[in-house]
């Protein structure tokens, strides 16, 4: 049963499709490592992601958008299945334990860690599940199943959102599709990861330009108290000293609303310019030097950066991160290994900790992939510049910048 995409008509599903694709889920996707974690034996597994399947089908039936896409024969191949924004309600969550029993503990896991990502956004569509028939893999009938909902998003002005359950394959397929990778990847039971993306609505683009980034490519282990904290010297010049703060002082939001914004207009940036800056003393603020900033756009994909502005207190931007915590050539160069955050040897230098000694994310003051998103560096060390949602809470927190005089 070889199908091409050309082949393949789409149609609304219905109920009576429910029981076909539910076995069509889980004749792709019952043994995957997440199923096979979660329940050891098979014919429970397959109890089990049966039911969890079904629940997805009837919410998509219900509340969202379910798409069959079927063969000149009128044969199911393909079905995709979308549901708005926070649908899981409460008999969704009590059919659960219906059919998961004793299970119920594990498949609450999955559901509560991916909720923790989920983007911090009014309204959105979320690509719940995707299958397609074995015989019809590698024809295109997935990305005519899903390229089919978001034209129909696009003009609604509705963005979508979907977890890849594979870097390479899995985001390169989505990419070509306008998703971008979305924040830190989402850690699962049994070192599984999974990869939150966004597609934002489409627009006629522009081409980003191509911006000239400085950068020498060291970084420095001088260290400074400064306000009882403990700073990084970036870079001393004409009796003046750059500092980065050493730990990441706390989560919090770049911005208080999912909008477009830029490192002027942000709320984070008001935030240390007053009630940061009068937590030091008068004697220390008289130290702390007004800067002129320039807030270039975003270097891989042009993301207006806003209009420059003079501020006591900042965040470092992408340019600066490279400057002063190493240049591998990835970010002027964008190679193709590059494509949402760069990951090379710097890591060590760009992770921070916060308070507690835990490795977190924290905010660059550049845009990210667009207006509604901001850059940061990840977790782990990689300099995302892609960003991530300008709203996110809790999992982002601000390493201060600022020039003193010495």
């Amino acid at each position: 049963m070889a199908v091409k995409a050309s082949d393949i008509t789409i149609r609304p599903g219905n109920e009576s499709d429910c029981e076909p694709v539910v076995a069509l889920l889980n004749t792709n996707f019952r043994d995957t490592p997440f199923f096979t974690w979660a329940v050891d034996d098979p014919d429970e597994r397959s109890k089990v992601a049966s039911g969890f399947y079904r629940l997805h089908m009837k919410l998509g039936l219900k509340k969202g958008t379910v798409h069959i896409a079927e063969n000149s024969n009128k044969q199911m191949v393909g079905a995709a299945i979308w549901s708005p924004n926070n649908s899981l309600d409460d008999e969704a969550y009590n059919e659960i334990q219906g059919f998961a029993g004793v299970h119920t503990p594990r498949i609450q896991l999955l559901i509560d860690t991916l909720r923790k990502s989920y983007p911090p956004v009014d309204r959105y569509e979320h690509l719940m599940w995707i299958s397609i028939h074995p015989a019809a893999h590698g024809g295109g009938v997935g990305s005519k199943l899903i390229n089919h909902r978001l034209s129909e998003l696009d003009k609604m002005g509705v963005p979508a959102y979907l977890e890849a359950t594979t870097r390479l394959a899995g985001l390169g397929i989505y990419e070509r599709m306008g998703f971008l990778l979305a924040g830190a990847p989402i850690r699962l039971p049994g070192g599984l990861q999974w990869f939150p993306m966004w597609r934002s609505v489409r627009k006629p683009s522009v081409a980003p330009a191509a911006n000239e980034l400085g950068g020498d490519g060291h970084e420095t282990d001088k260290m400074m108290q400064f306000g009882g904290r403990n700073w990084r010297v970036l870079d001393v010049q004409d009796g003046k000293a750059l500092l980065l703060s050493e730990r990441v002082m706390e989560m919090r939001r770049y911005h208080e609303k999912y909008e477009d914004t830029t490192w002027a207009d942000c709320t984070l940036r008001q935030y240390l310019n007053e009630t940061f800056y009068n937590t030091f003393s008068e004697a220390d603020r008289s130290r702390i030097l007004e800067t002129q900033l320039s807030n270039k756009n975003n270097p891989w994909f042009g993301t207006n950066g806003g209009r420059d502005t003079a501020d006591k207190i900042f965040l470092l931007s992408v340019e600066e991160a490279v400057k002063y915590l190493g240049d591998s050539g990835a970010c002027k160069n964008r190679n193709p290994n590059a494509k949402y955050a760069i990951n090379d040897d710097f890591n060590d230098a760009r992770r921070a900790i916060s308070s507690d000694s835990q490795s977190v994310s924290w905010w660059l003051r550049s845009p990210g992939l667009s207006p509604d998103f901001a850059s940061a560096v990840t977790e782990e060390g990689f300099l995302g510049i892609c960003g991530d949602f300008v709203n996110r809470g809790s999992v982002v927190g601000y390493r201060p910048a600022m020039w003193v005089s010495v």
